[in-house]
Formats: structure tokens, C-alpha cells, sequence
């Protein structure tokens, strides 16, 4: 029977991730092998160390926890996922039944929580946090980023970098219909106003 999990952290908060390495730090068979800060480190930190359990953020730069469950789902790993967020599942549109994680705590709760998530994935047991919100999404800056398209994010980028629709359409090589078009679409999805609205919000 093992004695011993190894585990790697996924987490860009200094703070935050401070007082989860010393919860951790009092259970000895949890092993800390790494922590990573940046998105597009993960999967590969994960590749080569072959944790027990990736404790993953969503809001990670670079590349976010969702883009990670989305290769990870396409991997075959024995490695289980406990996302640790301030977001909830329905603000995330994740599903166990479809994406790849094992279970969900939210940062809010108790370091007990995530220590009993743990040892329950640990065991081939799915774990919801009981804090997790499941019916009402938040209203909040990434999550309306994770709504928008690659072309839509792109398009944002360029208007938060003063571009109008005519240079948008020359340096992405689009009709100025289309450039509108996507503008109207980010304007829907994110609950903008106006222009003024969208860049106050990114």
C-alpha cells in the first residue's frame, strides 16, 4: 500500500500558495515535487515529474486550467486533478462527466476540505467541495473571457491597444463587417455598453 503521494501545484498566487505548501507541509504523505506558475509549464512539469495528483488553478497566465483539462482529457494519465478556485463550476462550464478532473474545492473553504478532497481522490472518489456554488453564475473579467473566441480575444487585444476597425481588418487581414461583427458579438458576451465599458472591464 503506498505511503507516500507526490504532488505538484499549479498556482501563480505568492500568498495563497504560501499557506497551502504549509497545510500541506503537516500531512507527510503529501510530497510536494514542484510548484508551477505558469500555464504553459504545466503539462509539461507534469509529463516529466508523473505526480499522483495535480492540484491545478483555472486562472493561471499563459494558459489557463481550462486549456490544461483539455489536453490532459486527451492523455492518457493516471494522475488526478483537484482544481482549487474562486471560480465555480458553472461559471467555468465544466464537467466532471466531461472534462478531466477529480475533484473541486473552492479557496474559500478550510484547508481540512482540501485535505479531505485529497485523500478521496486518492481513493478513486470524485470530491465537491459543499462550499461550491452549482446554480448562480458571478459576474467577473475571466469568466467573461473564457466566453469569447480565439478570434474574438484577439480583436479585444488589438481594440485595448487603441486599433479602430479599419486597422483591425488590415492587420488581421478581415472585412471591416467581420471585425464589427465580432465586436458586437464580444460587446454581447461580456455585458458591455459601450467601447468605454469593454476597456474599463480588460
Amino acid at each position: 500500500m503506498k505511503t507516500k503521494f507526490n504532488i505538484v501545484i499549479a498556482e501563480d498566487h505568492p500568498i495563497f500558495c504560501e499557506g497551502l505548501l504549509n497545510a500541506l507541509a503537516r500531512y507527510p504523505e503529501f510530497v510536494v515535487m514542484d510548484v508551477v506558475k505558469r500555464g504553459d509549464e504545466v503539462l509539461n512539469k507534469v509529463s516529466s515529474l508523473q505526480p499522483d495528483v495535480l492540484i491545478l488553478d483555472i486562472n493561471l497566465p499563459q494558459k489557463n486550467g481550462i486549456q490544461i483539462l483539455q489536453v490532459l482529457k486527451n492523455q492518457i494519465s493516471d494522475i488526478k486533478v483537484l482544481i482549487l478556485s474562486m471560480y465555480h463550476p458553472i461559471d467555468l462550464k465544466i464537467n466532471p462527466k466531461h472534462d478531466f478532473f477529480h475533484g473541486f474545492v473552492s479557496k474559500s473553504s478550510d484547508w481540512d476540505v482540501l485535505i479531505l478532497a485529497l485523500n478521496e481522490v486518492l481513493s478513486d472518489r470524485f470530491y465537491w467541495d459543499p462550499n461550491v456554488q452549482l446554480n448562480e453564475p458571478v459576474k467577473d473579467v475571466f469568466i467573461s473571457q473564457l466566453k469569447l473566441s480565439a478570434r474574438e480575444l484577439e480583436i479585444l487585444e488589438l481594440l485595448r491597444q487603441g486599433l479602430n476597425n479599419k486597422e483591425i481588418s488590415e492587420h488581421l487581414h478581415l472585412s471591416e463587417l467581420t471585425v464589427k461583427t465580432h465586436r458586437k458579438n464580444i460587446m454581447f458576451k461580456t455585458e458591455s455598453k459601450n467601447l468605454a465599458d469593454l476597456l474599463r472591464k480588460f
